[in-house]
């Protein structure tokens, strides 16, 4: 012990304004040796255990942390659940492509909506007509909802028509399996491929019927057009329909001939009515909503 306080005596170096004697360099290290020599025992404060869940910075972390949380999936939720509505305010078919991969032709003059997530259901409205090329979906059917009646399918190719102004809701099924059912379900009707569904208001029953030219029913969607051996107001009359315009002759016996002639998709009403106008020698012209037909 001796020998290591004289080498810390050698070892220490003071600042030349401090001077001390050797009797106090030797006083000091007395002090030294004695505390390495009898070590006190110095008592740590006991160690405090801290409760997390009692802690207030923790609970208002762990606060913040939930409010977070429920606002991301309560926005997520509502973000899935918003509504989108299309519009079709043009002359031409809108294509809509739904959450599913469900394909939407709406015809003019027509309303969609939908949510934007298909997650819960797939469920649309409809008000006025659309053809709809399903996703096939077991666990979850589609549903077209109109003020009438509603339309449920699996998979599969159909249309559904239900303007306001009109008195009836009908749907045509092209390739497939649908269910018709009025508003409240007291009629239930189970169409196959080329059948169509008519419920008319006011009127308790469905009407089902064999429709002859499904090609020509959804010609509103493909806008091609094929006539063989047809009158002209037949004629007239599917094409005034396809553009969403009204039909008056002013001279009825016009209507009578009958016309075997095509149109391929490209065509513009204004364009085939001319056409028509060479072949079946009358004059024609298109105000607003009407075309008016008329001897030359």
């Amino acid at each position: 012990m001796e020998k290591k306080i004289d080498e810390l005596k050698r070892k220490i170096r003071f600042k030349d304004n401090i001077v001390f004697t050797q009797t106090d360099v030797n006083a000091s290290f007395d002090k030294i040796k004695k505390r390495i020599d009898s070590p006190q025992h110095i008592e740590l404060p006991a160690y405090r255990k801290v409760n997390l869940f009692t802690s207030l910075s923790f609970r208002v972390a762990a606060s913040i942390a939930v409010i977070f949380t429920l606002s991301y999936f309560g926005l997520n939720y509502y973000a899935n659940q918003q509504q989108i509505v299309v519009a079709n305010n043009t002359e031409l078919v809108k294509d809509v492509v739904l959450p599913d991969g469900s394909k939407v032709s709406l015809r003019s003059k027509s309303n969609l909506v939908y949510r934007k997530s298909f997650s819960e259901n797939r469920n649309v409205e409809l008000q006025g007509e659309a053809l709809f090329e399903v996703t096939k979906n077991k666990e979850y059917p589609f549903t077209v909802e109109t003020k009438q009646g509603t339309v449920t399918v699996l998979g599969t190719v159909f249309s559904v028509r239900a303007f306001d102004g009109e008195n009836y809701t009908r749907t045509l099924l092209k390739e497939g399996s649908v269910q018709f059912a009025d508003l409240q379900e007291n009629e239930t009707v189970i169409l196959t491929p080329g059948q169509e569904a008519k419920l008319v208001k006011g009127e308790k029953n469905i009407q089902v019927k064999k429709v002859k030219n499904m090609d020509r029913a959804l010609a509103w969607q493909s806008h091609n057009f094929s006539f063989e051996n047809e009158t002209l107001e037949s004629i007239l009359a599917v094409l005034s329909d396809a553009y969403d315009k009204k039909l008056e002759f002013k001279d009825k016996t016009l209507g009578n001939t009958r016309y075997t002639l095509k149109f391929i998709k490209g065509e513009s009403l204004p364009k085939m009515l001319e056409v028509l106008s060479e072949v079946a020698n009358f004059k024609h012209s298109i105000k607003s909503d009407l075309i008016i037909i008329e001897k030359k």
